[in-house]
């Protein structure tokens, strides 16, 4: 069966990197020829011209390590999505697989742009179905008919979450399916041979943060830090926080390496939250309005690892988690997901 998935793999993000890897790496161990369709760079954050702008302006302000940090990141991505089978034909495709990330987000203007690849009109009448599809938070109002149109000429179709399902129910007979985000159809031993060894001397901290800590969240992480002799390490940003003790370049393998061997982690992203999860860490999850996010963690009877207030967050992060009960939902989840994908890629 030869398959092309539809997706974001080139965005610097590590997130974004794996999920895509995980959803070729699962139809794969079915079998499937996979192959990604390349997407349109323009307006990518991996675009040159992106790099270009983002170099300049942190050497404008005198920020050299930072913008050391960021093109050494842009170099190992690029370096794995070379990896990847990227096709630009797609005549002798048996099956079109709209992948997980936020492909159906209106907000993005870039999803916005390329709505006919990412909504599958491109492919029709081919076999065509969503895998965990998402339209993060964007409004019904915001939902064009187009979209609507698209879904109801589907093959089959699966989201990643509840509030996605709701904006789209109507448009179809077929059972819309919410499927695990594609990373969790990998398993931590899946992930053991990109994970590489723990190079650091002392416990740490893990921060995969989109943005940064309040002063108040800063001074109690330190404390908290101080007293069981860890580091607070930053491995999303390029950038080093007053309140941490090191900066890592943010790269797919130093993000999986830096969460596998983290004695606690504290996130606000999607994907950070879900690592943790699947690696079994002690975490706190900063949600910041975040719908799936919410919806992860409520599915994983985590939803009290989610914080929203400025203080509290350290009490959550020293509380252990019972992953017995977690890992037994996930796995649950996680072989439902898989049946989807044999049934409808497959069949």
């Amino acid at each position: 069966m030869k398959t092309c998935i539809v997706t974001v793999y080139d965005s610097i993000n590590c997130g974004s990197y794996w999920q895509a890897f995980a959803l070729g790496e699962a139809m794969r161990q079915m079998d499937c020829e996979v192959q990604y369709l390349r997407r349109d760079p323009k307006g990518a954050s991996s675009s040159a011209s992106t790099c270009i702008r983002s170099v300049l302006s942190n050497c404008k302000h005198g920020r050299f390590a930072v913008a050391g940090r960021y093109l050494l990141a842009v170099k190992k991505f690029r370096r794995l999505r070379s990896e990847l089978q990227i096709i630009d034909k797609t005549d002798d495709i048996d099956c079109f697989v709209l992948g997980s990330d936020t492909i159906w987000n209106m907000d993005s203007q870039y999803f916005r742009e390329h709505a006919n690849t990412y909504w599958g009109i491109d492919f029709f009448p081919r076999k065509t179905i969503t895998y965990a599809a998402s339209a993060a938070n964007t409004k019904a109002e915001k939902i064009t008919q187009e979209l609507h149109d698209a879904v109801g000429k589907l093959y089959a179709v699966s989201v990643r979450d509840q509030h996605t399902r709701e904006l789209v129910k109507d448009d179809t007979d077929k059972e819309i399916r919410i499927v695990c985000d594609p990373t969790l159809l990998l398993v931590k031993s899946d992930y053991r041979k990109y994970i590489g060894s723990n190079t650091e001397k002392k416990g740490y901290v893990y921060l995969y943060l989109n943005a940064p800590l309040s002063h108040k969240q800063g001074e109690e992480l330190k404390a908290f830090c101080r007293d069981k002799g860890l580091n607070i390490i930053n491995g999303f940003t390029y950038n080093k926080p007053d309140y941490c003790d090191k900066c890592i370049v943010a790269e797919p393998k130093s993000f999986l390496t830096y969460m596998f061997h983290a004695d606690y982690i504290v996130t606000d992203t999607f994907h950070g939250t879900v690592f943790s999860v699947n690696f079994n860490k002690p975490f706190v999850s900063l949600t910041r309005g975040k719908n799936k996010v919410k919806e992860f963690l409520d599915i994983c009877g985590l939803t009290d690892r989610g914080h929203e207030d400025d203080a509290g967050m350290v009490s959550k992060l020293s509380c252990p988690i019972d992953y017995a009960a977690v890992n037994a939902e996930i796995s649950a989840l996680r072989e439902k997901s898989l049946s989807y994908l044999r049934e409808t890629i497959l069949e």
